[in-house]
């Protein structure tokens, strides 16, 4: 268990729960998984969960749940009002964009480089 009561805990590998009830949870390398906290930074492989406020991920192997999911990475799930991957599987929000999609757009605004649209309310997927 990581515990940051208030400001940012930051470790380089984590097995098991990063929670940060007023602050924020820094991993650099990996993460096995859970990280609950406002703000999640994992800048490496995640297997696992992130649900916060906002998730800055990289590589995640499991969900991100958030108001805001921003990966620079692949993501299996993300679900949040506003999401941003470079690939992803599924994205459920309000708005969501991927370069590429390689399962299922649901949200008012879907954009995905490959999608079947560009741009397209309520689904898009890959061409």
């Amino acid at each position: 268990l990581d515990l940051a009561v208030v400001g940012l805990s930051e470790t380089d590998s984590t097995t098991g729960v990063n929670l940060g009830l007023l602050g924020a949870s820094k991993v650099n390398q990996e993460m096995t998984g859970a990280s609950l906290g406002l703000l999640n930074w994992n800048t490496g492989q995640t297997v696992g969960a992130n649900v916060g406020v906002v998730n800055l991920t990289n590589n995640v192997q499991g969900a991100n749940v958030s108001l805001v999911n921003y990966s620079e990475g692949n993501t299996m799930v993300d679900v949040g009002a506003a999401n941003f991957s470079d690939t992803s599987k599924v994205q459920v929000g309000l708005f969501n964009k991927t370069t590429k999609i390689e399962g299922v757009q649901v949200g008012l605004i879907n954009c995905a480089d490959n999608g079947f649209f560009k741009c397209f309310p309520i689904i898009n997927f890959a061409k």
